[in-house]
């Protein structure tokens, strides 16, 4: 199945659930449960084209923008896109990791 039929079906069922609102510089959804939904049904389809042995789209490489922003941190980032007239802008969103809360035998326990 096509991306163009892939995203009809997945609007189709989203609909009156999620705000269906696309960007108007590229092709993501404005809302980010949205956006988290649409990459989930994504990965169902490829699951399913792996499958039945067609060929799973593939994710485009990170820019070398995205390299470099990436480098400065050793965190995974949760979710990202690009933004702005020629996409030049990049936003990543990060968790920051857990604090330590001491216990008494000093001992340091994440969670």
């Amino acid at each position: 199945m096509n991306i163009e039929q892939e995203r009809a079906d997945f609007e189709a069922w989203a609909k009156g659930h999620y705000i269906l609102q696309r960007s108007a510089y590229n092709d993501t959804y404005i809302d980010v449960p949205t956006m988290r939904a649409w990459e989930v049904w994504q990965a169902r389809a490829a699951l399913a084209s792996q499958a039945s042995g067609q060929a799973a789209p593939q994710k485009a490489a990170p820019s070398d923008g995205e390299i470099e922003a990436l480098a400065l941190t050793e965190h995974r980032p949760l979710f990202g896109h690009k933004s702005g007239k020629r996409e030049k802008t990049h936003w990543l969103t990060f968790m920051k990791p857990p604090h330590p809360t001491q216990h008494n035998d000093g001992g340091a326990v994440y969670g």
